[in-house]
């Protein structure tokens, strides 16, 4: 089974992002062939004679809110008989320059067969449809990644959405819930993923061995993570929120 070229992800929320993305990886082996360089990977393959294929990706990070490093560009375009299958996941891809993303499309236009690059749009959605940068949105990558059906988009969670989440959440670590705790907890939790695993992991320790009560809804207290590239770009600007500034203190004293 051929693989995509690359990934485009558009959501909001870095969990499901990543739950999107570790599904895509473990549905598809290194071994598979990128689609486009079908001749290039039959090549590698029998140059490698009875040598065994790779079975699991490198995953690696990088961040859109920094310069990209040496490393990304030569992970994204090295090809050879003994370099790496490597997953290169690129988070807050919205904010690279878009000097930087004309080169990444250049780029994808001939892919490697030993990179499957996730490029991660983490920007909010108006109206059902995400706002992505204008220099981002005319790309030719991402017109013909439309068309080849490698994007992935989600607005996040809503309320059926973190019922959802939190199910399949708590059936995947048998988590087990009396009458009535299911809608008390779905009510006092927030439309974010990683912070709904992170209440049910306070839950389940709770509960202990038995079950996840309504009156446990009172446990749930959770405060949104800092975006630190978001404050850190307020603070260069002169004009960090205050509730930013509240969050840090709160976390400080914590």
């Amino acid at each position: 089974m051929t693989r995509p070229g690359f990934t485009i992800c558009i959501c909001p929320d870095a969990r499901l992002t990543r739950d999107r993305i570790d599904a895509l990886l473990a549905a598809r082996s290194p071994a598979a062939p990128a689609t486009g360089s079908d001749s290039a990977a039959a090549s590698m393959s029998g140059a490698l004679g009875g040598m065994a294929a790779p079975t699991t990706w490198d995953r690696q990070a990088f961040w859109g809110d920094e310069p990209l490093p040496p490393a990304f560009w030569e992970h994204l375009t090295l090809q050879g008989l003994f370099a790496t299958p490597r997953a290169l996941v690129v988070r807050n891809a919205q904010n690279l320059p878009a000097e930087t993303w004309k080169r990444i499309s250049a780029a994808l236009a001939k892919p490697n067969p030993l990179a499957w690059p996730f490029l991660c749009l983490e920007v909010p959605f108006d109206k059902g449809q995400p706002k992505v940068p204008a220099h981002i949105a005319k790309l030719r990558c991402l017109d013909f990644a439309d068309s080849q059906k490698w994007i992935w988009r989600s607005p996040g969670l809503d309320e059926r959405g973190v019922a959802t989440f939190v199910r399949q959440h708590a059936a995947s670590r048998a988590i087990r819930f009396a009458p009535g705790a299911l809608e008390a907890i779905c009510a006092a939790l927030p439309p974010d993923a990683t912070a709904i695993a992170t209440e049910l992991e306070k839950l389940s320790l709770a509960a202990g061995d038995g079950e996840v009560t309504p009156a446990m809804a009172a446990l749930v207290d959770h405060a949104a993570d800092i975006d630190i590239f978001a404050f850190m770009r307020a603070l260069q600007a002169g004009n960090a929120p205050m509730t930013v500034w509240r969050q840090v203190l709160r976390d400080r004293l914590g």
